[in-house]
């Protein structure tokens, strides 16, 4: 009985083995046949060839020491194609990546065809199908640029009336610092005429009123943007994943950057680490005006869990050069709409103190802190006049 037994056993492990061998097996790719760049060292140093299992690279080397060692591996011919390891990128917006992959196509030409304003209301009429504004409840598009544009200048609420007055309209400026809504998207934001220009950011108005004209500024703008450009359902998130995180991998990102987490960038975030959705890295580095209730959680980690961690806070202390929003020196040459003559942009924060004391509650806590300053002005500069309107 207990020969049968141990028989058993035996038979139980090889066929395990054997099963697992297998598999090691199919995941096994040879690449070679191209410019394989292993970016180690001071220098250039290629490769003939190297050998992956699964997630891990095995074999780095000399193609026919490849082809002895594994035999049974799939081969794939580079055909002349540069092969490199998984790019890291330094900065930019990854829970931005699905509205832009999804979203109506508003760029610029050569990228998309928003010439003119025209075209660009055309474009958001035919993106406007149920389905599509099924995911959100609006209307979107991002990655229109003033500067470009034949009209040169901001479109309007009045403008994007024309796309729709039933369903809430918002297009995203290219600097990702300004949006443009709708007369239903001012409702929905209950902006009105009695509403104040927030700290950092400005409301702009039809002139001769304190009608908002459908442009927002800065912090008029920025937290509004990842509750408006969210997924509304569990299947509208699939959907929204996908499209961004296939958007990243197609540029050879393995690891990409969340630069400014607001509350929903993270829980969209986190449902896709928690749901074992991500392929690729991602870190995050939360806004310092809720930094606090996020950084005090597991995620706020040096490594990773199921592909995401947040990294440290993020503070932002002016705008954005496209916007003419950055804090400078030296005044616009074209000031932008509204604003006087020697406008110089402005801070998100006015007070030193505020400034210092996020800085120190950031040492204080040992968190790693990014800062965006895009214009040059100091701090300390004497007295900056406030020139905007």
């Amino acid at each position: 009985m207990k020969q049968i037994l141990l028989f058993s056993i035996l038979i139980y492990f090889v066929c395990a083995c054997s099963n697992q061998s297998s598999k090691l097996l199919e995941n096994q790719i040879l690449y070679y046949g191209g410019d394989i760049l292993t970016m180690s060292g001071d220098k250039p140093n290629y490769v003939e060839s190297i050998v992956t299992n699964s997630d891990t690279i095995v074999f780095v080397g000399r193609l026919l020491e490849a082809k002895q060692l594994f035999p049974n591996a799939a081969q794939t011919n580079l055909n002349g194609k540069t092969l490199l390891p998984g790019f890291i990128d330094a900065h930019a917006h990854f829970a931005g990546f699905p509205s832009q992959s999804i979203g109506a196509q508003i760029l610029p030409p050569p990228d998309a065809g928003a010439n003119n304003i025209d075209a660009l209301i055309q474009i958001l009429k035919d993106w406007s199908t149920p389905e599509n504004i099924e995911l959100t409840g609006w209307i979107f598009g991002m990655g229109f640029d003033d500067s470009v544009l034949e009209d040169k200048r901001f479109p309007t609420r009045e403008d994007l009336d024309k796309v729709s007055t039933e369903y809430p309209v918002m297009i995203v400026h290219i600097s990702g610092h300004f949006c443009v809504v709708n007369s239903k998207g001012l409702e929905i934001l209950k902006l009105t005429a009695e509403s104040p220009d927030p700290e950092g950011g400005i409301i702009r108005r039809i002139p001769g009123t304190k009608e908002p004209n459908g442009v927002l500024e800065e912090l008029a703008a920025i937290p509004f943007m990842p509750m408006v450009l969210g997924p509304k359902s569990e299947e509208a998130i699939k959907v929204f994943l996908t499209a961004g995180q296939n958007m990243a991998l197609s540029y050879g990102y393995t690891t990409v950057q969340e630069g400014r987490a607001m509350p929903s960038s993270h829980l969209f975030l986190e449902y896709a680490a928690k749901t074992n959705f991500l392929k690729l890295d991602v870190v995050s580095y939360i806004d310092y005006s809720v930094a606090d209730s996020l950084l005090k959680t597991d995620w706020y980690s040096s490594t990773y869990k199921n592909h995401y961690r947040i990294g440290g806070i993020k503070l932002t202390l002016d705008g954005s050069p496209q916007g003419r929003t950055a804090w400078r020196t030296k005044p616009y040459l074209i000031p932008p709409d509204g604003a006087e003559e020697g406008y110089l942009g402005y801070p998100a924060i006015p007070l030193d103190e505020d400034v210092e004391n996020i800085y120190e509650s950031a040492f204080q806590n040992n968190w790693q802190i990014h800062t965006h300053a895009n214009g040059d002005r100091r701090r300390n500069d004497s007295k900056f006049k406030k020139s905007y309107r």
